[in-house]
């Protein structure tokens, strides 16, 4: 589980799909960010499941590629 900090919108793919960069703070307690992979259909939620891109207050279950990428994102709770 992941504390998320921010999200930035970034470019849509060339596929016109949204994507974001998300910052968070990882398993080891260290702050980082990964962008979201192309063209992934959970995209489209991310903004109906946080309160807000700069502020989102939530803890979310992320899933990485190989290439490091988020090619999943799950609200597992929202924080105050």
């Amino acid at each position: 589980m992941y504390k998320i900090y921010s999200l930035e919108r970034k470019n849509n793919s060339v596929n016109g799909n949204p994507k974001y960069e998300i910052y968070f703070k990882n398993l080891d307690g260290e702050f980082d960010h990964a962008t979201t992979a192309s063209d992934y259909s959970f995209c489209y939620g991310i903004t109906n499941d946080i309160y807000s891109l700069k502020n989102p207050k939530v803890m979310a279950k992320l899933e990485f590629s190989k290439a490091g990428k988020i090619t999943d994102f799950k609200v597992i709770r929202k924080v105050k």
